[in-house]
């Protein structure tokens, strides 16, 4: 006798749940970790070194991690890297020499891999594809909550208690997101259809096949890869702009700490109201105009902040930036789900995230010399014109090209045009 799947809605109620709490502790983390090594090292160029060293992570994982995840149950793979996740940060206030504590952030960085790689295809099949759309707005809700939840729950802990404080609840976030995946339906994939039942498989020509496989998928959907590899710029290029924040605030925006806090804020709740505003009207645009809008204007909030002659304009941008992100986030997770079968979503990524993940590297690390000889503002517009050209780009074939006959064809029911 099979046993009884839970309601539909419990799953998704438990899937979003589980991802609300763990985002607000990945805040936590950033937040508390900086202090972290700050205070470990007293260097600020050691306070860099973590972002090299999560992409660094990233960049040796990408190519192999999604072969491994589409062989795993996803469910079980999920949760035993939340727990491992968990392990590590409740080790880390213990690790006092500065190349330990890097060791443990490539570890955590390597399972990010790994957990995302493995959470999309697991909820692509455990929620009817005529929901995919709302769920994945709620995700992105729950997850830009989290920018402004965050940063302030950090706040008042590191002024009651300790560093630990933030860690240690950023794992018990962890583990609790854990648990929610042991509450989940197991979900059920077809063998591999080119693993052998009798030979164990070689490692290097198991990863060759997959990544033949994954650029056959991506030739087969050259719409979908033009999409992706645009979104895969401006989000590598935001990174390179992300990256000079701080700089540009206090340089050419003469902000104090609180001005540059305020800031930041104000891109939380640009996103947060965008999802909101995007969870209102999700089936009463066309997915082609939410995924070309949100590429184009998105960037365009980048741009004004990169060329704002002051505060005002600057949070203007970021609030801009954050409503129209959330369209930009929804739509390409929509159409992955509906372009790549699921069962080979992980090796896909192999293919998709490391372009990402090195060109991440190289950029920033291209952006902090650059920012020394032309200056941050200069930079800042060199990272967000080619963002503004691909999003306009994206948009013209999305609302009037190619995209607008594919794309169409993901609305279900039939929305409205804008």
């Amino acid at each position: 006798m099979s046993k009884r799947q839970p309601p539909e809605n419990l799953v998704i109620a438990v899937l979003v749940a589980g991802r609300a709490v763990s985002s607000i502790g990945d805040l936590l983390y950033l937040v508390a970790i900086n202090i972290f090594v700050l205070s470990l090292s007293h260097s600020p160029l050691a306070v860099s070194g973590l972002w090299i060293m999560g992409r660094m992570a990233g960049a040796i994982t990408a190519p192999w991690a999604g072969s491994i995840t589409d062989r795993l149950p996803l469910k079980a793979t999920l949760a035993t890297v939340e727990v491992l996740r968990a392990a590590g940060l409740l080790a880390m206030p213990f690790l006092r020499q500065l190349w330990l504590l890097y060791g443990d952030l490539f570890l955590l960085g390597g399972l990010a891999i790994f957990f995302n790689n493995a959470f999309l295809p697991y909820r692509t099949m455990v929620i009817p594809p005529s929901r995919h759309r709302r769920v994945n707005a709620l995700m992105a809700m729950t997850r830009y909550s989290a920018l402004i939840v965050g940063p302030a729950l950090a706040g008042a802990m590191l002024l009651h208690g300790s560093i630990r404080v933030p860690l240690w609840s950023d794992a018990v976030s962890f583990l609790l997101s854990a648990l929610s995946f042991l509450g989940l339906p197991p979900v059920h994939r077809s063998p591999d259809p080119g693993r052998s039942s009798r030979r164990p498989e070689r490692p290097w020509p198991t990863l060759r096949r997959d990544w033949q496989e994954a650029l056959v998928i991506l030739r087969h959907q050259r719409l979908f890869g033009f999409f992706m590899g645009l979104n895969i710029g401006i989000l590598v290029l935001g990174a390179v702009a992300d990256s000079q924040e701080v700089t540009f605030a206090t340089r050419a925006l003469h902000l104090g700490h609180l001005g540059y806090a305020m800031m930041v804020t104000a891109a939380g709740i640009g996103y947060l109201c965008g999802s909101v505003l995007l969870n209102a009207v999700l089936h009463r645009v066309a997915l082609r105009w939410l995924m070309g809008l949100g590429l184009w204007l998105s960037s365009m909030g980048y741009l004004m902040y990169a060329l704002a002659p002051g505060f005002d304009t600057a949070v203007a941008g970021l609030v801009m930036l954050g409503l129209w992100g959330s369209a930009r986030s929804m739509s390409i997770q929509t159409y992955q789900q509906a372009a790549v079968p699921s069962q080979q979503m992980g090796r896909v990524n192999n293919v998709l995230n490391l372009p990402e993940e090195g060109l991440q590297i190289l950029l920033i690390l291209l952006a902090g010399w650059a920012a020394g000889r032309i200056g941050v503002r200069s930079v800042m517009v060199l990272a967000t014109v080619p963002q503004v050209l691909m999003g306009f780009w994206a948009f013209g074939v999305a609302g009037w090209g190619r995209g607008r006959r594919e794309l169409g064809a993901l609305d279900t029911p039939p929305t409205a045009s804008l």
